[in-house]
């Protein structure tokens, strides 16, 4: 758990970030693409331990990493801290 924390963190600022943007009603795009971006920021990061970990072709991973960031979500839900449209 405490490997994701930053993780979480950064999500956690982003979805109130985009909470108060809705609620004051300020134009969400740009918000959206930062989103977007934290996405593939973690997506290539990801891609990169598991190259350097030389199992990017491992057969289990593309079960085990979407498995686990399912429930990466799942957890934050239940924490009230991801965004419930997402």
């Amino acid at each position: 758990m405490t490997r994701i924390r930053p993780a979480e963190r950064a999500t956690d600022r982003t979805a109130a970030l985009c909470a108060t943007t809705v609620r004051l009603g300020i134009d969400e795009r740009p918000y959206v693409r930062i989103g977007e971006a934290q996405g593939q920021t973690l997506a290539e990061c990801i891609d990169r331990i598991l190259r350097r970990l030389d199992i990017r072709d491992d057969p289990r991973v593309p079960v085990v990493v979407p498995e686990e960031m399912r429930r990466m979500v799942a957890e934050a839900r239940m924490l009230k801290w991801w965004p419930p449209w997402a």
